[in-house]
């Protein structure tokens, strides 16, 4: 509801710079809850050790706070590419463009989750792997904001589509 506030304020393109900031904003985020937290960095094939905690701490506020980034970043990158995608295809194109996209996607999606997202939160740990969203998102949105490519819109929301719900669901549910 907000991008169809914000575009004509702002102009659509402008909306890039701020899933830019956005995302920017969610990386320093999760370096400081790497740097600062005590148990935060281990590596995600040692044991956690539990903590009983009174009520909600600044780790579970950073986490809520990157949800919301990581959500508005979303919205915006997902604007952007149903705008980009209504200038290149007809009604029934874009339908057909969809179902193979996300198809796709999801196929993507299925396999990276079970052949990268175990090795590689094994060799990283998890808040490094957390990093790859949205500094995959901020590459694409740097390059759209030098002008509004389709191939980079594609890229945005396969990044997204993929990384979403393979990688980094995992990692916020082992957090």
């Amino acid at each position: 509801f907000g991008g169809a506030w914000l575009a004509p304020r702002l102009g659509t393109a402008n909306l890039l710079l701020i899933c830019v900031l956005l995302l920017l904003a969610a990386m320093v985020l999760l370096f400081l809850i790497r740097t600062n937290g005590d148990d935060l960095a281990v590596r995600s094939k040692s044991a956690l050790p539990v903590k009983k905690r009174q009520g909600y701490g600044p780790y579970a506020r950073s986490l809520a706070v990157l949800a919301i980034l990581l959500s508005i970043s979303a919205a915006i990158i997902d604007f952007q590419f149903k705008a980009l995608s209504q200038q290149y295809f007809s009604e029934d194109q874009l339908a057909s463009f969809f179902g193979i996209l996300y198809g796709a996607c999801g196929l993507l999606s299925f396999f990276f989750h079970l052949l990268f997202t175990g090795r590689l939160l094994n060799r990283v740990g998890i808040l490094p792997a957390l990093l790859a969203l949205p500094v995959a998102l901020a590459a694409g949105a740097f390059g759209l904001l030098a002008g509004p490519v389709f191939v980079l819109a594609v890229y945005e929301k396969a990044a997204d589509a993929t990384l979403r719900y393979s990688l980094n669901e995992t990692c916020v549910q082992l957090l």
